[in-house]
Order: C-alpha cells, then structure tokens, then sequence
C-alpha cells in the first residue's frame, strides 16, 4: 500500500512540475510530457482537484467535443518571502504574502537598529498574523548564508530557520540576497544558461550571484561569489566606484566566461556605466544593467519557493 502511495506522489509530483512551468495544460500534453498512461494521469488530475491544488475547466464553443484544461489553484498554497536589507546601521525586513504565481498580496516592513533574533521574529509573528494559508517561508540575506544560517563575523550570526521552525512549524529556506537576485535574474533572460549577477550597495562593496547550467552555484563552503576578496579590492581605496565595478565585471569575465552579466549599484548610474573589456568580442557577455533590484529578489524567492514545493513537498 505504501509503495502504491509513493508512486501516485510521484505521478503527482512530475505533474506538479509540469503545470508551474507551463501555467496550462491539457491531458494530451500531459501525456506527451510525462510518458505516464490516461489511467495514471486521470487519477493523479482528479486527486490534485479534490485536494484544490488545480482547477479545470472547458474550452471549446458549439457542439463538438470540449478540452478540459488543467491549472494551478494559485491561492492552494501561500509564501512567505522575506527580504532583508542592510543600511549603514540598521536592517530592514520586507515581509510578503505571494500567491503560487508569484503575485504579492500583501507586504509589510519593519526597520531594526539589530539583525537578531527578537525584532526579526516579532516582525514575522505580526505580519503572519495577517496572513492565510502560509506553507513556507523563503528569507533573502545579507551575509554568508549556509545551513539556514544567516552570518557576517563579528556583527551577526542569525539561525533563522530553526527560529522559524520552531515558532512556525513552517519549512524556511534561506539564501543570500545576491544570489537569490542572481535567480530572479535567470527570469528575466530564460534563454541563457550561464550568467553571473554583481551588486554594488556601495562604492566598495560587492556581491556576486552566479548560475552555471541554469542552478544556483554556491561552491563548497558557500562562499561563491564573495568578490571582496579578490585580490585589487585589497587597495580599493585607489579607484572609483566605477572603475571597481569594471574590474569585478572582467574578472568575472575572465573566469566564469557568461553569456550574460547583469549588475545593480547604488554607487554607479547606468547611464555613465562604460565597460570596455581586453577580451576578444566573441567572449565577451553581454552587459545588462537592472533597474530594480527588489523585482529581482521577489522573482527569485518565487522562484526558490517552486522548486522546493516541486522537489521536496511531497504529496
């Protein structure tokens, strides 16, 4: 009976799949996609409507046969997406309700002289408060975030996802602000598989998110991406904002060879932003400056949320 189950999950699961990706199908494309039989799909259609996960309905006018067609229930499930954002002494916590669609509800922000424990959960405690059907929570983070850890030595060492474990009974996934901007990127591009994605909150400051094979790449220690150890920043203080900002975009260039390299700066406008690189033309990315970061991120925890309701909520 068990084993029965798990195979009816799966059927579930791959069509899940399906249906975030394409919005919209048909039993035929359904077919077509998972190689599964009429009988299986049917069954796992009908569980997926009894359980209001997805809706169908009729398409087709006059007389002659109807298609149905299958969709995601987008309020079935709700996200909590959390954006953290550090100014020179004080945090901001963004909090938002999003639908399975990506849509943002309802949103609320706190601001705190402290990255800690107690006004982080207080904020969190008020605004689900307000909150229906929330089944996960994705927080975006400054600092090294490993383990749903959250850590910058010396100012703050956050272990958000057993506070919200343990408070919520709610799964938490945590990645850096960066990177999940990198993810939310990959978007705005879906026909490029390698890219990477600066920040640069300030004239000195940087972070980088990359995607190699179209996933998150975070390297062994999640430290990937950490640009303010490469070796010119050790005399950063010899250069302008632009000219750093330049010399990130051609190592990275350099090293990572992406079809694409988007960037954000608080320090640079993309009006005065030349890049002129040494290499070759037919390696060089092309260049891409964001206008708006916070889309960026949102697009990202979306997206983060997806693929961990698909790959790991089970059901």
């Amino acid at each position: 009976m068990a084993k029965t189950e798990d195979l009816r999950s799966e059927n579930r699961s791959v069509i899940r799949e399906i249906l975030y990706a394409d919005k919209e199908t048909t039993l035929a494309k359904l077919k077509e996609k998972t190689g599964l039989s009429h009988g299986l799909i049917v069954t796992a259609l009908n569980e997926m409507i009894d359980s209001g996960e997805i809706c169908s309905r009729k398409t087709g006018s006059g007389v002659g046969r109807k298609t149905h067609l299958y969709s995601l229930n987008a309020d079935h499930m709700h996200i909590c997406g959390i954006f953290v954002t550090q100014k020179e002494d004080s945090f901001t916590f963004r909090m938002m309700e999003m639908d399975l669609y990506g849509r943002v509800c309802q949103s609320m922000e706190t601001e705190s002289d402290r990255y800690a424990e107690e006004p982080f959960c207080a904020a969190l405690s008020q605004f689900l408060e307000n909150c229906c059907n929330m089944q996960i929570v994705i927080t975006a983070s400054p600092g090294m975030c490993a383990d749903g850890i959250a850590s910058n030595p010396g100012r703050y060492e956050n272990d958000i996802g057993t506070w919200v474990r343990s408070r919520w009974n709610l799964p938490c996934i945590l990645e850096n602000d960066v990177n999940t901007a990198a993810i939310g990127f990959l978007q705005d591009v879906p026909d490029v598989s390698h890219l990477a994605f600066v920040y640069q909150p300030s004239a000195m400051r940087f972070g980088c998110g990359i995607i190699i094979g179209g996933r998150l790449y975070n390297g062994f220690s999640h430290s990937a991406g950490e640009l303010r150890w490469l070796p010119f920043m050790d005399d950063a203080s010899k250069y302008t904002a632009k000219e750093l900002l330049r010399l990130q975009i051609q190592s990275i260039t350099s090293v990572l060879d992406p079809e694409v390299i988007g960037w954000y700066s608080r320090a640079v406008t993309p009006s005065e932003a030349v890049f002129p690189l040494p290499m070759p033309n037919a390696h060089k990315p092309r260049i891409i400056a964001a206008e708006d970061l916070e889309r960026l991120v949102i697009q990202g925890i979306h997206s983060i949320a997806i693929d961990t309701i698909i790959h790991t909520l089970k059901g």
